[in-house]
């Protein structure tokens, strides 16, 4: 969602990866609705999507593939899925590694 709007996230980047590129984008987001805008993660929640930020989030991109028409219950499975695959993922990646030194492939 960030990506849609290049002064929050000009880099643009849709990785799947939390990293400081979205972390800033959050940042910028937080501070041009005015959720928060100093500090950490762990101390104010800068830079971090909380609840009041998830819900600015799908207030504002509520139109953007459909995102804002899930449920908390929804996304809470669909990052979880994610998270899984990424899991797998870098499992498939550690096993390709190994067959390609053992010359496997």
């Amino acid at each position: 969602m960030l990506a849609e709007d290049a002064a929050i996230y000009p880099e643009g980047k849709v990785t799947g990866y939390y990293g400081t590129l979205t972390q800033a984008a959050v940042e910028r987001f937080q501070v041009k609705y005015q959720i928060v805008s100093s500090g950490t993660p762990e101390t104010t929640g800068y830079g971090q999507v909380g609840p009041t930020t998830r819900n600015k989030l799908n207030e504002v991109y509520s139109g953007v593939a459909g995102v804002g028409m899930l449920t908390a219950e929804q996304r809470a499975i669909i990052e979880a899925q994610i998270l899984m695959l990424q899991e797998q993922v870098k499992l498939l990646l550690e096993q390709l590694v190994k067959l390609i030194a053992a010359g496997a492939v």
